[in-house]
């Protein structure tokens, strides 16, 4: 307990007044080994350094994840890391700096080496111990200890500038050792001997000396300030960017915030400080309260930062020049040639070896110039090389060279010359004419030795002068405007200027001293250099040619390294001035004035409800002005805007500014209009304005008062619950999104006087009422009307009922819950009818009766309406619908029934839908059912009027009065074939109906000769039938169907499917009848028709062997084709030819029990009992094992009056199956008892 008290008191004990108490919570100890350096990335991962070859990357709860580096395996192997010190993150890459390397190593997400920047040395971009690092935006930081100051470096290693080493006293580094950036962009470094924290701008100018500490060794920035560590007194402090300290925490020991060696130093996104102690072997993790933020702008600005964009080999590689196309131009003045590249590759090239290039320029046509220094002239090319054009020579004169250096030509075509032996640049048109020079005069003294030119955007010569080791921007009329740079060491300073280009924002300069790219503004104001000595990326030779591919982009021919190197500039903008904001109705038109760079590529707006603070980017906009519409009124605004550059980084704000949209106002509405009705009033109006619009008010005048009637969205209105024939007086207003409302418009209107009844029942549709299909009706209604509202008001529960009486027990009712002022619905008129409209025997005409009621003021109001319908008598139907012949078609009808069921059971035999169908239809013709036209409406001429109520007999009727036209013998035989389960449909063609029904058998071609018989049809095979053909036998109405068929196919024949119609028109239910059809008898049948069973038995043998006879086309003796065709035919009753196949197998299969007993079973079904007994003793002597082939002889034996053999056979079969007894008990029994 005592432990505890005393970690709080060491926690919050800290000197200074109350104020600077501080709570800490220990969060979490995570192990590492001898850690000497500890960073955090935007993932929460632990990075930390330890004292010797790796860096262990961690999870937030310890858990180890990879490790970067690692010590070597073997003497050959170069390690990665020797002694790492710091870790820092930028883009997607870890930096970790190694004091004994003297290098900056790069490891990818996963810890795959990228790759080093720098080495051990003294130069730019060399490093002597380095001891930490940092990041911020694109820049890199590396505490270059040995060497006293801090290097800055682009994203990938391009040296940028030195800190620490300009002026003197404070502002010059001792043995720096630890390094961050706040997020204002402002650098802390702990200068290891003077002990304390110094500040620097991002451009390295010095701004403060802060805290002093005893034995800082590691610091760290956050939003609030920045953390220090205390080696000697083993504290981490806390200071505000003032230098200011808030509160330290940490003593010497072993316990929970207590540290043996402080070391490294991070802090997290959530404030977290991470503290990596090496004797103890641990990172510590802290979280202390929040406090509130000092000296912070609220968004930080991303510095300027180079970075290298790769380069490309090229042999000696001089001055270049870019066409408009891409192509670009590089001279080798050794070679006296240009080379002309395109994509990078070298494409063609051009040689003057009379002639001795040293410069080249193109002008604003794309043509190129060149420089002679061998004899001071200037040339121009065409596109072959080819000189088309030659001015100057050798001199002092006016167009005469001296040493010529460099040309340019500008954007109107006019050529300047630096004429380096007279000190001067000289001005000709584009065709050689001398126009004026820029010379020294008398003792003042302009050129010492102009050695490189280049023009800006406006045409402004620039010259760089390597005897003044200045450049100098000249106007047209040749006045200098500025000069910068000069001899020196300082900062800006030129000691050796080789190359010149220049953009919209900077002035580009190439020292071969120093061998870097010195920057400079417009104005000559020194901005920065990058690079360094060396031939790695980013690295320059001592000389070089400097060429801008746009405002972003410089490629410099480092010509003593033979490549082209290409650099890219993230630059931030300067922030917009005078900005502006205009309030108007819901909306802010916000200006501002450009920022002066061409690398802005738009500008962003951001807005806020509270000064200062709370600011969130609403818009971006590539122009200097937009319009807020997404405000409130009477709410004031702050805006602040920033500047884009292209490469994404951002400036800072600009000027605040504010501004309260007011309350938006409508216009009145115009031109009003009011159309009365009897109870009712419609105004329509075109809308004033539609800006800012939210809707309208509708007012009416009531007994003196202007009293509101309603609000809508959309320019009209509905007014009822009116007087008829009365004058009224509406107003009419706008309102706004704000609710603000215009001023009233007045209409005046009168209704009109009242014509129609309150309630209106209109008839839309009512139809005849068949009672054949009276049942339909409960559904589908017989009709409709249309049920309309007349009066003023809205009408509920409206109850409509429809009756006929005597032919519906009750009304059908049903009910509109609501219809509204002059509303009208349709509603269908549904009947269910009493069995007395079945006993109609001639056609009706009946009164219907149609009501609407409903309560009004507790009073019943009723409307009424009368129609006359016709109900027709049974028989009656209407081919308009044609499917309302199913109702005709009706196989439960006994009677029905009976006839049918009456013949086939006398054929129990077989079960077919072909015999079935044949010996129905030659029993209909025994029966003397014959066809016979209607006299007075045959179907050929009724079934085309669709409205012509035709007279049809049902089922019953045809079979009793043994006659009936084509649509009534169809009916009945359909009715039959249906009451069997055959499914049928009715064809019709033109004039005539007959029908189809399914065989059942599979889709096909039918044997040869059968083809033209059969339909395909839903995937099976059909019978046509010539119903008409009535009398004669089955297969001449069966071939005159499939004629008709035929002829009829592809001519109007259409199928109607009996069984899809019963859905809608079900089969009448007809009165029960004591008569019945006489039977016909089997034998009365095949008396009349001999050959008509076999004829049809043959015929379905075939069908249904037709795929084992075309086998056997192909091998006649295919014995699994013969035995199947065998089974086919004997079970279609054709035994002689079941016969005749089955002999011929047992000559091709001798030896086969199975072809053998189906010999037998042929041969015993033929009542050939003899053959019988041989085939089957001859199965049973290749096959004694099987008891069912024992059965058969014994049953044939039986049948010979072998009563003995038989019974012999019968026990052999017994010993083998003892189930036999039971399976074959009638043979059993016949045999007599004992089985």
């Amino acid at each position: 307990m005592i432990r505890k008290l005393l970690l709080v008191l060491l926690l919050l004990a800290l000197p200074g007044a109350a104020s600077a108490l501080r709570q800490i919570t220990h969060v979490s100890t995570l192990p590492a080994v001898k850690p000497v350096a500890v960073a955090v990335d935007r993932s929460g991962l632990v990075f930390t350094a330890q004292q010797e070859w790796s860096v262990t990357v961690s999870a937030a709860d310890g858990e180890k994840l990879r490790i970067l580096g690692g010590k070597p395996q073997g003497k050959k192997e170069k390690p990665l890391l020797v002694r790492p010190r710091g870790v820092a993150f930028i883009q997607d890459r870890t930096l970790v700096v190694d004091s004994e390397l003297g290098r900056v190593v790069i490891f990818d997400r996963e810890g795959r080496h990228l790759g080093d920047i720098g080495r051990e040395g003294s130069g730019l971009k060399e490093f002597d111990e380095p001891a930490a690092i940092a990041t911020w935006g694109d820049l890199i930081f590396v505490a270059d200890t040995g060497n006293d100051r801090i290097q800055v470096l682009g994203p990938n290693g391009v040296f940028i500038r030195v800190i620490g080493r300009a002026g003197s006293g404070d502002a010059l580094l001792r043995k720096p050792v630890g390094i961050s950036v706040d997020p204002r962009g402002r650098v802390h470094v702990i200068d290891g001997e003077a002990g304390a924290v110094k500040v620097y701008s991002i451009d390295g100018e010095f701004l403060s000396r802060l805290a002093a500490a005893r034995g800082p060794s590691a610091i760290v920035t956050d939003d609030e300030g920045f953390y220090l560590i205390e080696q000697q007194t083993f504290k981490v402090c806390k200071y505000d960017f003032s230098g200011k300290q808030l509160f330290c925490f940490g003593a010497r020991g072993n316990d929970s915030s207590q540290f043996l060696a402080l070391d490294g130093l991070a802090v997290d996104g959530s404030g977290q400080v991470f503290v990596s102690d090496r004797s103890r072997g641990a990172v510590q993790v802290l979280q202390p309260d929040a406090v509130e933020r000092s000296l912070l702008p609220d968004r930080s600005i991303t510095p300027t930062s180079v970075l290298w964009n790769g380069e490309a080999p090229l042999p000696q590689p001089g001055r270049m020049a870019r066409s408009k196309s891409g192509k670009l131009y590089s001279l080798r003045a050794k070679t006296r040639t240009i080379v002309v590249l395109g994509d990078g590759k070298e494409e063609t090239s051009i040689t003057l070896p009379k002639w001795h290039p040293v410069a080249l320029a193109l002008g604003p046509d794309d043509g190129l110039w060149v420089l002679d220094a061998e004899h001071a002239a200037v040339l121009k090319l065409d596109d072959q090389g080819k000189i088309v054009h030659k001015f100057g020579s050798s001199g002092s004169g006016e167009g005469y060279f001296s040493d010529p250096a460099d040309l340019a030509v500008s954007s109107k075509g006019i050529v300047y010359v630096a004429d380096r032996g007279n000190s001067r640049v000289q001005i000709f048109s584009a065709s050689g004419t001398y126009l004026s020079q820029i010379a020294n005069k008398g003792e003042r003294v302009v050129f010492a030795s102009p050695a490189a030119l280049a023009l800006d955007g406006n045409d402004n010569l620039l010259v760089l002068d390597q005897g003044r080791r200045s450049v100098s921007v000249f106007n047209h009329d040749g006045e200098r405007l500025v000069e910068m740079g000069g001899s020196g060491d300082g900062p800006g300073r030129l000691q050796r200027p080789l190359a010149l280009a220049v953009s919209a924002n900077e002035i580009f300069v190439f020292d071969g001293k120093s061998q870097t790219v010195k920057t400079f503004s417009p104005t000559g104001n020194f901005q920065r250099e990058f690079g360094s000595p060396g031939q790695g990326p980013g690295e320059f030779g001592n000389s070089a040619a400097l060429l801008l591919l746009t405002d972003t982009e410089l490629l410099v021919a480092d010509t003593s390294n033979n490549r082209q190197q290409n650099f890219r500039f993230s630059y931030t903008p300067s922030p917009p001035t005078s900005p502006k904001a205009e309030a108007g109705m819901r909306r802010v038109a916000l200006t501002w004035a450009a920022s002066p760079e061409s690398y802005v590529s738009d500008y962003h707006i951001y807005r806020s409800r509270s000064q200062a603070s709370g600011y969130q980017q609403v818009a971006a906009s590539t122009g200097t002005a937009w319009v807020d519409a997404d405000v409130s009124p009477e709410v004031t605004y702050y805006y602040r805007v920033t500047a884009s550059a292209h490469s994404g980084n951002e400036s800072n704000w600009s000027g605040e500014v504010q501004a309260m949209p007011a309350k938006a106002a409508a216009s009145p509405p115009e031109e009003i209009s009011a159309i009365p009705q009897e109870w009712s009033v419609d105004l329509t109006w075109r809308p004033g304005g539609t800006a800012f619009l939210a809707g309208y008010n509708i007012y009416r005048d009531i007994e003196g008062k202007t009293v509101p009637l309603g609000k809508v969205e959309v320019p009209t209105f509905y007014e009822g619950s009116l007087e008829p024939e009365t004058a009224y007086t509406f107003h009419i207003s706008a309102v706004s999104v704000d609710g603000v409302e215009s001023a009233r418009v007045p209409v005046k209107v009168t209704t009109l006087v009242a014509t129609k009844p309150p309630i209106e029942i209109g008839i839309v549709e009512l139809h005849d009422i068949f009672s054949n299909t009276y049942k339909i009706y409960e559904n589908e209604g017989m009709g409709s009307i249309r049920i309309t509202n007349n009066t003023r008001d809205q009408i509920s529960k409206i109850k409509v009922a429809f009756a006929i009486k005597e032919f519906m027990d009750f009304p059908t009712e049903l009910e509109i819950s609501n219809l509204g002022p002059r509303e009208s619905k349709e509603v269908v008129l549904k009947a269910v009818f009493n069995t007395h409209v079945l006993n109609v025997t001639e056609d009706t005409a009946v009164q219907t009766e149609i009501t609407a009621s409903f309560y009004k003021n507790q009073d019943l109001k009723t409307y009424s309406r009368t129609l006359s319908v016709n109900i027709f008598e049974k028989h009656r139907m209407l081919w308009e619908e044609r499917g309302r012949f199913a109702a005709f078609v009706t196989p439960k009808d006994p009677i029905v029934l009976d006839f049918s069921r009456g013949i086939v059971t006398q054929y129990s035999e077989f079960s077919d839908p072909i015999l079935y169908a044949g010996v129905i239809f030659d029993a209909l013709g025994v029966h003397g059912i014959s066809y016979l036209q209607d006299p007075s409406n045959p179907y050929q001429l009724t079934s085309g009027k669709v409205d012509f109520v035709d007279y049809l007999q049902y089922p019953r009727e045809t079979l009793q009065r043994k006659s009936g036209d084509c649509d009534d013998l169809v009916g009945l035989y359909s009715s039959l074939l249906e009451s069997l389960g055959i499914r049928t449909k009715v064809v019709e063609v033109p004039g005539h109906m007959f029908l189809i029904f399914s065989t059942e058998m599979e889709s096909g071609a039918p044997p040869n000769g059968l083809a033209a018989l059969f339909v395909e049809h839903d995937g099976s095979l059909w019978v046509p039938v010539e119903v008409t053909q009535i009398g004669a036998p089955f297969m001449k109405a069966w071939e005159a169907g499939a004629a008709n068929y035929a002829k009829w196919k592809d001519q109007g024949l259409t199928l109607m499917d009996t069984r899809a119609n019963w859905e809608q028109f079900k089969p009448a239910n007809l009165a029960m009848t004591e008569w019945r059809a006489p039977l016909v008898q089997k034998v009365a049948l095949e008396a009349r028709y001999r050959e008509e069973l076999p004829t049809l038995r043959k015929i379905r043998a075939l069908n249904l062997g037709r795929a084992h006879i075309a086998r056997l086309r192909v091998n006649p003796d295919d014995t699994g084709a013969l035995l199947q065709l065998g089974i086919i035919n004997a079970r279609a009753g054709e035994l002689e030819e079941a016969a005749r196949l089955f002999e011929k197998v047992r000559g091709l299969l001798p030896d086969s029990a199975a072809v053998a007993n189906n010999l037998g079973n042929v041969y015993l079904l033929s009542e050939r009992y003899v053959d019988a007994a041989k085939a089957y003793a001859e199965a049973v002597r290749i096959e004694p094992q099987d008891a069912d082939v024992w059965v058969n002889l014994a049953r044939c034996r039986l049948r010979l009056g072998e009563k003995e053999t038989a019974a012999s056979a019968f026990r052999t079969a017994l010993e083998l199956d003892p189930a036999t007894a039971d399976k074959f008990r009638g043979l059993a029994l016949a045999l007599g008892p004992g089985y």
